[in-house]
């Protein structure tokens, strides 16, 4: 009797073994009860994270018809925080980004509490950067490009900032970098925290004066364009506590330019973020 009993206890053991492992619902289903009914009809999820105890989502909105001749509206995106409870998804947070082209969702650490990102494209030479944490907005900005990444590998992430000061044109412009770190409670500019940066920044435009000034550029580069150049290294000077370069820069941009206004670059930085404005909902 007692081998029977044995041989039905590894048989019982076995069978448990082979059966199928039932995974937990996925963040993504889009049953009635799963975290898409949050959303609106015809919504997609481009992509979930988890983010603590709660998940992060990126959904596409639907885009309404065209209206005759008309083309279809820009699209719109949201991004939420939602936490899965007994009695079903919840939602802590969502905000709707309108124009918010093949928006990216990114996941990280701001001072030790996870943060939820959204990085989306407006057009040409335009882009945006929505963060949400502890289920608030907390940045809103936008630039050539907006990132949330971990600059200095402390496992705390900023948000990086490309932009152009428009030194003759677009294409012809170096880009300057503006860092926002976490600094009492908010997202504050601190790109003086970063002199490998802002040293890079100022290689490329050292470089970019080299090119304006050779012979063999054409179309030449008018003076106002070179003191922009100048401008642009003043203000980089600036950010590295390098006072006297930051004077020799100004004094080299009213010898191009005396009409230039030798600041405008550092009040370009300053007037900095632009803003989308999210809808909250």
């Amino acid at each position: 009797m007692r081998h029977t009993i044995e041989a039905l206890l590894l048989s019982a053991a076995l069978a448990g073994c082979s059966a199928p492992f039932q995974s937990p619902p996925s963040p993504s289903a889009s049953s009635g009860t799963g975290i898409a009914a949050l959303f609106p009809s015809g919504a997609t999820i481009v992509d979930t994270k988890t983010m603590g105890n709660s998940t992060a989502v990126v959904m596409a909105l639907p885009v309404g018809a065209p209206r005759g001749s008309l083309p279809a509206p820009p699209p719109d995106a949201e991004l939420a925080v939602a936490s899965s409870t007994p009695a079903g998804w919840r939602l802590n947070k969502a905000v709707v980004q309108q124009f918010a082209q093949a928006p990216e969702l990114t996941v990280a650490q701001v001072a030790g509490v996870p943060a939820a990102g959204m990085a989306f494209h407006t057009g040409a030479n335009s882009a945006g950067l929505v963060v949400i944490r502890n289920d608030a907005v907390v940045y809103d900005g936008v630039a050539d490009s907006v990132q949330l990444q971990d600059l200095d590998g402390d496992g705390w992430a900023e948000v990086v900032k490309a932009w152009s000061p428009f030194c003759r044109s677009h294409a012809d412009s170096p880009p300057l970098h503006t860092v926002y770190a976490w600094i009492g409670g908010a997202f504050v500019p601190a790109t003086d925290h970063f002199p490998n940066l802002v040293a890079q920044d100022a290689a490329s435009f050292q470089a970019a004066v080299a090119r304006a000034n050779s012979s063999q550029t054409t179309p030449a580069w008018d003076a106002a364009s070179k003191a922009c150049l100048h401008d642009s290294l003043a203000y980089l000077a600036q950010l590295a506590g390098d006072a006297q370069q930051a004077a020799a820069e100004k004094a080299q941009v009213r010898q191009l330019d005396p009409a230039y206004d030798v600041d405008a670059v550092a009040k370009a930085a300053a007037g900095e973020p632009a803003q989308t404005m999210p809808v909250a909902r």
